[in-house]
């Protein structure tokens, strides 16, 4: 009997050699997961390129999976070597600030003041840095550090996704799906999936004459149904 569950990898630095590709094939990777957040659109191709190659080399068919990226939202420039956010600690969150210290972060979103509430947690970088707001005004929004830890570069900045203004998927998105259409993608995951509308906007051909779309699930919105009541969308 057929296996019907189906073994998903993300293909990585460390997973980019030939032999441990082949490795991975050879143990039951049915689908390489290629992220688009992080590299260039170049290394990504590479990869998936990798991937086919060594696939039809064993006889196995391996399916190319590529994961937008999706809106993001990043803090403005620490200085060199980085910037300690310390417990305890108050901070003001300015929109269109180029620059952040520790204790004012810039942030590359104009309708942030808009997007956050006074209560909302806020996660820099890989999460392991919590910001809560604590007010928003016209200018700025204040908020207390409540994990601390050190923060370098343009860390991103993840705002509650059901209140994202951002369209999804981004201009840049389409660019690179356009990109691995033309090289026969398999499936391509959308992140912060809000409404079919989002689904619609990667206009390729619908499966199978296309790839099979994949909407992550990744936030708490919901449509309203009338006032004062809602639902979750249909699915």
């Amino acid at each position: 009997m057929p296996r019907r569950t189906k073994i998903i990898a993300t293909i990585g630095p460390a997973s980019s050699d030939p032999a441990v590709l082949s490795r991975m094939i050879g143990a039951g990777m049915d689908v390489a997961r290629i992220g688009l957040a992080h590299g260039t659109l170049g290394t990504a191709i590479e990869r998936a390129r990798m991937v086919r190659a060594i696939a039809l080399e064993m006889d196995h068919a391996v399916g190319i999976l590529i994961d937008l990226p999706g809106p993001k939202v990043r803090l403005g420039e620490f200085p060199d070597g980085g910037a300690d956010l310390k417990q305890g600690s108050v901070v003001s969150l300015r929109p269109g600030a180029p620059q952040s210290t520790p204790s004012a972060l810039g942030v590359d979103y104009e309708n942030l003041l808009a997007d956050i509430h006074a209560g909302d947690s806020l996660a820099v970088g890989d999460g392991a840095v919590r910001l809560r707001v604590t007010s928003v005004d016209h200018t700025e929004a204040t908020a207390e550090v409540i994990y601390g830890g050190p923060v370098q570069g343009r860390p991103g900045l993840h705002i509650p996704s059901d209140r994202l203004t951002l369209a999804t998927p981004t201009a840049d998105d389409l660019y690179q799906l356009d990109a691995f259409v033309e090289e026969g993608v398999d499936m391509v995951a959308i992140s912060f999936v809000r409404s079919a509308h989002d689904v619609r906007r990667v206009g390729t051909e619908p499966y199978p004459r296309g790839p099979l779309i994949i909407a992550k699930i990744e936030t708490r919105q919901r449509s309203r149904t009338s006032k004062g009541s809602s639902r979750p969308p249909a699915l």
